[in-house]
């Protein structure tokens, strides 16, 4: 076995990387984030591509109390409005026909407008983002629907 001597020489010389490259390996299949807003290599099985994920999560510093700590506000704020929603959904089909009904649901849908623009592309921690959101969006999608937000 040699060296690199080239980015060309990718698995020529068998020559394994030892770091995820974000746009080669797919975060979402090495990596997530817990409730705690931790980033932790995906489980159970142990296999070169979680060896990886681990030595990019220590490299890259992912879990540097300040990004920690951000994530935690990202996720706060996303778990506070998902509750604003929800409310709004609630009380949407006991609210009589009139503008206290029109203000509520034009809140809800700029909440809506909001959790689509935290999952856009550029959207900073996305892959915490998108977990959560995905999975309350398939909580809340029939009533979405119901409601003739869909």
């Amino acid at each position: 076995m040699h060296r690199w001597t080239s980015h060309d020489q990718l698995n020529e010389n068998g020559e394994e990387p030892l770091l995820l490259h974000p746009c080669v390996d797919p975060p979402h299949t090495f990596i997530d984030v817990d409730d705690l807003a931790v980033v932790r290599e995906k489980q159970p099985a142990p296999t070169r591509g979680n060896d990886r994920a681990r030595e990019s999560i220590i490299v890259f510093g992912l879990n540097r109390s300040e990004l920690v700590e951000e994530r935690l506000e990202h996720r706060k704020r996303i778990l506070a409005l998902f509750s604003e929603l929800e409310l709004n959904l609630r009380q949407l089909p006991h609210l009589p026909a009139g503008p206290v009904k029109d203000e509520t649901r034009t809140a809800a849908q700029t909440k809506l407008g909001t959790l689509r623009a935290e999952r856009a592309p550029a959207s900073p921690y996305l892959l915490m983002k998108t977990r959560l959101i995905d999975e309350f969006l398939a909580r809340v999608g029939p009533e979405l629907e119901r409601l003739g937000f869909a």
